[in-house]
């Protein structure tokens, strides 16, 4: 396993914990984790050398960027909202969010999977710069720190130590952490 593919592993790690601690809490911050750790967990063979799962981690992180983080953005800035606590509308909005991206960029806007993490990154500051939340507002820092870094080359390097993939996915994990962890008590879980 190379750095490349560990840092994806963290990611996964981070996500998994997350995923756990709030599936019963907080669904859609829930399905927001499942995603992206699924994303990670294929990154983490993808960036092992398995090339027979270069495109399905290329489609699962596009569907991340498409879904994930704007279903995080609703159900931290909305948690009482069913998107956002109850698990069967999470899911119907993360299939929704996840089909218009793809759409998207199979129609050619390629800057959809970078836009629209964008934008719900920019509605994740506002709304923890409302909550005064410290905490998540670092985390809200950490993120779009974490998007800059895509911005660049696969082949940039920080140093001799470090590679843009790997600032990507630790900066990501330290968000997620920060963001989630910083939200006070969730809402009572409904059932479906």
């Amino acid at each position: 396993m190379n750095a490349d593919a560990f840092s994806d592993l963290v990611l996964a790690a981070v996500c998994a914990w997350l995923f756990k601690r709030n599936l019963r809490p907080r669904p859609g911050v829930a399905v927001s984790m499942a995603l992206i750790g699924l994303a990670a967990c294929l990154g983490v063979f993808d960036f092992s050398g398995v090339g027979a799962l270069v495109g399905p981690h290329h489609f699962t992180s596009l569907v991340a960027a498409c879904a994930a983080f704007p279903l995080l953005a609703w159900s931290l800035r909305w948690p009482e909202d069913p998107v956002a606590n109850r698990l069967r509308t999470a899911g119907v909005g993360a299939v929704l969010l996840g089909a218009i991206g793809v759409a998207a960029s199979v129609a050619g806007v390629k800057l959809w999977g970078q836009v629209v993490p964008g934008a719900a990154a920019m509605g994740i500051l506002w709304t923890t710069g409302r909550s005064r939340s410290r905490l998540g507002l670092l985390g809200a820092v950490l993120l779009l720190a974490s998007f800059a870094a895509t911005l660049g080359s696969p082949a940039t390097r920080f140093g001799d130590w470090i590679s843009w993939v790997q600032v990507l996915h630790y900066l990501l994990a330290a968000a997620l952490l920060a963001l989630v962890g910083s939200h006070g008590p969730a809402p009572v879980p409904r059932t479906d």
